[in-house]
């Protein structure tokens, strides 16, 4: 029986470290919390929101895991007569205990969910520095495996992003830690422990059964070394091995009847060339969002101080024991990314699905090969840990701050503010919580429902078929946002306003209601007909002080724009009351030109100096692939403020350098 001979930390110097990492990872996600999924990956995290959210509703019955949205989209397995909301996905523990403290609170707020993730990766944190000491025995260097697991953009930024790959990266890392701890002491209990937390990073993260497994293989070839417990560890392997099996075949059965959500196809590359071209697009857009330069910068110096050591000293194994273990890991992630590396290129968090237990395998047998023995060399170790750090979280704060603001004005997170309030809206219009609904939009399945606390259906494929198949969907109420209708479900289907009455709308989506087939314009559709705008200029009235015309007039309503021209026809209305309370803007008119480069029609709103609303329409993806004259009509809301001190802007934005007309181009506001 031996018992680790590794440095222990005070209980004081414990508590510091844990304080440590308690005040960095609440201040790099303070300003978050409480903030519903969107940005990058809106569709899976809001999925597994909907998940604690399904729970909730199904009075946390486990086996049956529900989101908020039909599988409309899996009709092998939907029967619009008797629809389940039931979706196969990985062991959902971790949407499981934030679904417990919701029902407990009666609260459903994200950042019960956030705060559980957060929780969870701090316990992985300060296990990550217990398995340091094991292996390296040194407190600084495992003080800088601690920053260079804490410090990576991509585990940072999804601490609270509602993915599972951090809470199962973290169990991972527990099972790693008892695994290790087994093999100095031989305690049989730290073997299970260490069995039953890989087990369960594997079965709430499909892709983390490598580390699983390799542990697994591990052990067994340790089956014929070691003879004590031998029982006990064939019982403990097998029992781990069953639960997983078991947890996979129920989630197979729930695939099989009621579909899921959730990606469960492979997906390699079709050929060695398409796998290095995408091999090379993953390294360039995803290398400083998986780690910082400075991570690289010490792995490099690692190797070449490590390379300097064995030289010197003569022939040193690297990884020691157990081999086998790390030949299963490495070559395990590697078989992983050769079956899925086309979704890498989308999927910046695979990295820690597949690559980060190894990389952490890495460095801490780096951190043992190069660890100081001496005095002079841990005070040169520690000195050197703490500029790391401060390298490590300078570009790592960075780097987060700067995928927070490009996601501000992203599709997903406009999408949030136009449903944020839909519930009130539904609720004003008498229309019952058991009642089921239709977006009339792509997007995240579940975020409409969530905001409005009802369940129903998301048409993933706006087309004429689709739209024609949805309104036979035994549903009532139908519901679209005001600034895609006419770009998507009315441009794919102009006869779908004949099956829809409007019953009221905030100015950023709008409900309907299915009737009998009727005849009917668009405006009267929309009930503008006959209500006068507030304001309607056009571009070719010349006296207009709110036209700030570019281009050059060919007559009285056509205007030719250069492609060196960065602006066409930009129109602007400063302080005016009229938006004290929500407006529609309307435009309209005819363009042309070269389909090769694409123009963008922007509509901005500010307040006080502060942008507030800002949509970017695409004209190649609004309009028809034609170099004839054809209409374009973009409808824009606008949302109430109070500030007298404000200004709309609607203008055509030439970033491509395109040249183009444009003719009888007018602007109304309703």
């Amino acid at each position: 029986m031996h018992t680790p001979t590794h440095p222990i930390l005070t209980k004081k110097q414990s508590w510091l470290l844990i304080a440590i990492l308690v005040i960095y990872c609440f201040t790099m996600h303070f300003s978050h919390l409480g903030e519903m999924p969107s940005g990058i990956h809106t569709w899976t995290q809001s999925d597994h929101y909907a998940l604690a959210r399904g729970f909730v509703e199904n009075d946390l019955n486990f086996f049956r895991p529900q989101t908020l949205a039909y599988p409309y989209h899996y009709p092998a397995t939907f029967n619009p007569n008797n629809p389940s909301l039931v979706t196969a996905v990985d062991f959902p523990i971790h949407n499981y205990i934030p679904a417990v403290i919701m029902k407990i609170t009666g609260s459903e707020s994200t950042m019960i969910y956030q705060l559980y993730m957060l929780l969870i990766s701090v316990i992985g944190l300060i296990y990550t520095f217990r398995f340091s000491l094991l292996i390296n025995k040194s407190v600084s260097l495992s003080l800088l495996i601690v920053a260079f697991v804490a410090c990576s953009p991509v585990f940072t930024f999804y601490q609270i992003r509602f993915i599972p790959s951090v809470p199962s990266l973290c169990t991972a890392i527990i099972g790693l830690y008892y695994g290790m701890l087994y093999r100095q002491t031989k305690q049989i209990n730290h073997f299970s422990l260490g069995l039953i937390f890989l087990g369960l990073s594997a079965m709430t993260r499909l892709t983390l059964v490598i580390p699983f497994a390799a542990w697994l293989g591990q052990a067994f070839l340790d089956l014929f070394k070691e003879t004590t417990d031998r029982k006990k560890r064939i019982f403990w392997m097998a029992l781990t091995g069953f639960l997983f099996l078991g947890s996979y075949g129920y989630n197979y059965y729930l695939r099989t009847e009621f579909g899921s959500l959730f990606l469960s196809n492979l997906m390699p590359a079709a050929s060695l060339s398409q796998l290095l071209e995408l091999t090379i697009y993953v390294i360039q857009t995803w290398k400083t969002d998986y780690l910082t330069k400075v991570h690289y910068l010490l792995i490099a110096l690692g190797i070449v101080y490590w390379i300097y050591k064995r030289i010197r000293n003569g022939k040193q194994r690297f990884f020691g024991t157990p081999n086998w273990f790390v030949f299963f890991l490495f070559s395990g992630s590697i078989a992983f990314y050769l079956l899925m590396c086309r979704q890498f290129p989308a999927h910046d968090y695979y990295f820690i699905d597949a690559f980060f237990v190894p990389v952490i395998v890495f460095i801490l047998f780096l951190s043992r090969a190069i660890a100081p023995q001496t005095q002079f060399g841990k005070r040169i170790a520690f000195g050197f840990t703490v500029c790391a750090i401060a390298g490590m979280l300078l570009l790592n704060s960075n780097k987060q701050e700067f995928r927070h603001e490009s996601e501000r004005w992203g599709e997903n997170n406009l999408i949030n503010k136009n449903f944020e309030h839909s519930e009130e809206l539904l609720d004003k219009l008498h229309i019952g919580k058991n009642e089921k609904l239709v977006i009339l939009d792509r997007m995240a399945w579940n975020v409409p429902f969530y905001f409005m606390h009802r369940t129903g259906y998301v048409i993933m494929t706006v087309n004429k078929a689709k739209l024609d198949e949805c309104l036979d969907l035994p549903v009532k109420y139908y519901v679209f946002q005001n600034e895609t209708f006419l770009l998507n479900a009315y441009k794919m289907n102009p006869n779908i306003i004949e099956r829809l009455k409007i019953l009221g709308t905030d100015g950023k989506i709008t409900i309907c209601e299915k009737t009998l087939p009727q005849k009917k314009s668009l405006f009267e559709f929309l009930q503008l007909e006959n209500k006068e705008p507030v304001f309607e200029r056009q571009l070719s009235d010349s006296k207009a002080i709110e036209w700030e015309i570019k281009g050059h007039s060919v007559d009285s309503n056509t205007f030719n724009v250069l492609d060196t021209e960065a602006f066409g026809p930009v129109l602007k209305l400063r302080n005016s009351s009229w938006f004290k309370t929500y407006r529609v803007v309307y435009f309209s008119g005819q363009i042309k030109w070269n389909q090769r480069q694409d123009i963008e029609c922007v509509t901005s709103f500010t307040e006080k100096d502060t942008l507030t609303t800002y949509k970017v329409i695409s004209l190649k993806g609004a309009l028809k692939p034609t170099q004839y004259w054809q209409d374009f009509q973009f409808m824009i809301t606008v949302p109430a403020t109070e500030s007298t001190v404000n200004e709309l802007s609607v203008y055509f934005w030439n970033t491509k350098k395109a040249s183009y007309s444009v003719r009888n181009v007018s602007c109304k506001i309703y």
